[in-house]
């Protein structure tokens, strides 16, 4: 850009020549100046020499505030300190002048540097580096469970437990009716008592029950 835009901070200062004359003013050329802040990713400080017939002539010498340091040596006189480059010492025509440009090129080195960090790529992200908990918890569930699988195939490997054989079941217990007990005894005891019967007076005899009284015949009642 050869001259400023609507909005930009300009106006005119001497710029110190740097190889000047012994009886030569060194802040005698003029420059027409102002600070470009139109620009995406840079803020500038822009100056073109003004010529004999007072307009401004020649290339336009384009200054990235961000690489730039403001540094003040008189009341009307400032510098502009660049990395690696000569410095620009500027004069204004007053002091109030050079107050205004010093406000106006500190808050642009300022806008400057906002702008360079904002415009940088970011980054890419760098995978998340294992903590030295996270470590440690992995490495014991990993030997956790080996040594569970471990015991498991020494249990696989392992005889199984013989089992005591079942109880053998008891055997039935068989009650002999009392009836026919009583009937056995009688059978028993009738041979002795009965001293003239035979046989048929043994079956005589007939035990119902052990409740229920015994009934005889009439020849074997005499008997008892």
């Amino acid at each position: 850009m050869d001259s400023p835009a609507a909005g930009d901070y300009q106006g005119m200062l001497s710029k110190k020549k740097m190889d000047h004359g012994r009886f030569e003013d060194p802040y005698r050329q003029k420059y027409l100046c102002w600070i470009n802040k139109n620009a995406k990713d840079e803020v500038l400080f822009c100056i073109r020499l003004i010529g004999p017939d007072k307009n401004p002539t020649g290339p336009v010498e384009s200054i990235d505030l961000a690489s730039c340091k403001l540094e003040t040596e008189d009341k009307n006189k400032f510098s502009i300190l660049r990395t690696g480059q000569e410095q620009i010492k500027l004069k204004a025509e007053s002091v109030p002048e050079a107050e205004d440009w010093k406000r106006q090129l500190q808050a642009a080195i300022s806008l400057a540097l906002v702008k360079k960090e904002v415009s940088k790529p970011l980054p890419a992200p760098k995978p998340q580096a294992q903590s030295a908990a996270a470590a440690a918890s992995s490495a014991a569930e990993t030997s956790a469970a080996g040594a569970d699988a471990k015991d498991s195939k020494v249990a696989d490997k392992a005889p199984a437990a013989k089992s005591d054989p079942p109880p053998p079941a008891p055997k039935p217990v068989i009650e002999e009716p009392p009836n026919i007990t009583v009937l056995v005894q009688e059978i028993q005891h009738l041979p002795q008592l009965d001293e003239g019967g035979g046989p048929t007076d043994v079956y005589a005899v007939a035990a119902i029950g052990p409740t229920q009284p015994t009934y005889r015949s009439p020849w074997t009642r005499a008997l008892g």
